[in-house]
């Protein structure tokens, strides 16, 4: 009679060094996978948008708006637009914030700049948005279909596109208001 085998132990004959050689193997096909299928076909589409037109979209306007209002970008068309992709929890995401306030303000005539709540509650994205008071409107992108569509695959990321509606520039890192200034310069 045989007894059951205890399967979290190699079976006899494959010693432990080869079966954890073997999960190895596994975790680095799994991680190459994820990047090759997920992450790599997100930067694809961050770098095809620059000099095309700008994925349109409408979302609701969660703070700076009227209530009930909702943004469509194509409506911006004439006036250049910044768009800052952000969530609550991002920690990066409100240090680049008071960057983009300043920007916002200083260059208010020939920018608009939009803010776009992505992977976050309403309640806690309308709090951080009221305990900053930045002077820029925020939308909510609740499914992260616009985020997808551009392409955003870390947060903040930022997001010029100039008065006829072509991105401009794509960012990906926290910029200070200089820097900002300096990219808008190219757009504006």
């Amino acid at each position: 009679m045989s007894h059951p085998r205890n399967l979290s132990t190699p079976p006899t004959g494959i010693p432990k060094k080869r079966a954890s050689f073997g999960s190895l193997v596994l975790l680095v096909v799994t991680v190459s996978a994820f990047f090759g299928f997920v992450a790599l076909p997100q930067l694809d589409r961050a770098r095809s948008l620059k000099q095309k037109l700008a994925p349109d979209f409408m979302l609701p306007v969660i703070y700076g708006g009227g209530e009930k209002s909702k943004l469509k970008l194509s409506d911006l068309r004439g006036r250049a637009v910044l768009l800052d992709f952000w969530a609550s929890w991002c920690g990066p995401c409100r240090e680049q914030m008071p960057a983009v306030n300043l920007i916002a303000q200083k260059y208010s005539k020939e920018l608009v700049v939009v803010g776009i709540n992505t992977g976050d509650e309403r309640e806690k994205a309308v709090g951080l948005l009221q305990t900053l008071n930045l002077r820029y409107m925020s939308i909510e992108d609740e499914g992260g279909m616009v985020a997808n569509s551009y392409g955003v695959a870390t947060l903040p990321t930022l997001v010029i596109i100039n008065r006829e509606g072509v991105v401009k520039f794509f960012g990906t890192r926290v910029m200070t208001e200089q820097e900002l200034a300096a990219e808008l310069a190219l757009a504006l």
